[in-house]
């Protein structure tokens, strides 16, 4: 009730925490806690990025660091950009194929007509820096203006380049006004 889910989300929330990340029940209750406070101070529904997380486990094992803090940062930087956890995490494992990522990063600026640099995108998947990853995306996209000036395939390349599809960059680029 206190942080807006239900005992359901709650307890499956609390449960990967504790078995995933490796927190006590004190510990995850803290995380959970601080979670919902930092969304809320982000501007971010925290009931949003708490059913983000519980309904991620694999997401959440994959890309937890000691403590589980940079899970709560990372979903809650995807639902300021609109989109969800598993969509920036998807992005990030997209990235490890390099030679994909490469070449979808050339096409993109073939297209664009754009200079892109991939590497720093790459480099933050490759760390598991979910939230650094999310920022890293939003800056590559450009402003609303230039994604409104795009045509169908400029605007495809570009989100193949940084892995999402195209709707999640529209979403990213009228959020970064916010």
């Amino acid at each position: 009730v206190a942080i807006g889910v239900s005992s359901g989300e709650a307890g499956k929330l609390m449960g990967t925490f504790k078995e995933i990340v490796g927190l006590s029940s004190q510990q995850s209750d803290n995380l959970i806690k601080q979670t919902y406070l930092l969304a809320t101070a982000s501007d971010v529904a925290p009931q949003a990025v708490m059913a983000d997380i519980a309904g991620s486990t694999e997401t959440v094992a994959k890309f937890t660091h000691a403590g589980g803090e940079n899970i709560a940062r990372a979903a809650i930087q995807a639902r300021r950009l609109g989109t969800t956890f598993d969509s920036i995490a998807s992005a990030a494992e997209g990235m490890l194929d390099f030679e994909s990522s490469i070449a979808a990063e050339m096409e993109a600026q073939v297209f664009t007509g754009r200079q892109l640099n991939l590497q720093h995108l790459r480099e933050l998947s490759l760390a598991g820096d979910l939230e650094g990853m999310a920022k890293e995306q939003a800056r590559l996209a450009g402003s609303e203006a230039e994604f409104n000036a795009m045509k169908v395939l400029q605007r495809q390349s570009l989100a193949k380049a940084l892995n999402i599809s195209v709707s999640d960059l529209a979403k990213l680029v009228s959020k970064q006004e916010e």
